[in-house]
């Protein structure tokens, strides 16, 4: 004897999205239309001078992180199998006082104060500063990364990279920045 097959009911998919959507999922699906309106614009420079004295400078720091980090690398690679330093960043403290950087804040300065000006900023009752500094060296096995996350009261965000194929120096405008009107 034959077994009858039941027929699989397949929930009615558009009546399930209006009542979930109080009706605001009328004529899905609907293509999207896309404009580029918040583009978010980039600035560098090709600047290598603070290079070879940064590269020395940070020695310390990334040393320091590497030396406070060992036992949690070693821990990971007892229970895991040995992957050496993969998927850590070595991170410093603050650079923001220290002499051997002095030179580099004030070209960050200088230039994000310019930046702003040509976006249109009126700086003249305002000073800008640099927040936060700091070095960090990915590991050499590959896997380093950060977390999402934001970087408190900083409209302007720049990089310098000391160890790459090249040297430069990029900005980057905080999504949340407010453009004047």
């Amino acid at each position: 004897m034959k077994k009858k097959k039941a027929k699989a009911r397949k929930p009615n998919i558009r009546k399930k999205l209006d009542e979930v959507s109080c009706g605001s999922a009328k004529g899905y699906p609907k293509q999207l239309s896309r404009d580029e309106l918040f583009k978010c614009p980039l600035w560098y420079a090709d600047e290598p001078k603070f290079v070879d004295k940064l590269n020395k400078a940070s020695d310390k720091y990334i040393e320091k992180s590497k030396k406070e980090m060992q036992k949690n690398i070693d821990t990971r690679n007892q229970t895991f199998g040995d992957k050496g330093d993969m998927g850590h960043v070595f991170h410093s403290t603050t650079l923001l006082g220290d002499p051997n950087f002095k030179e580099l804040t004030n070209y960050i300065g200088a230039t994000s104060h310019n930046l702003l000006g040509e976006m249109g900023f009126d700086l003249s009752q305002y000073q800008v500063f640099t927040t936060e500094m700091w070095v960090q060296e990915f590991c050499k096995n590959g896997g380093g990364h950060h977390a999402l996350h934001t970087h408190w009261n900083g409209h302007i965000s720049g990089f310098y990279f000391l160890f790459f194929s090249f040297s430069f120096f990029l900005f980057h405008i905080s999504p949340l920045f407010k453009w004047p009107s």
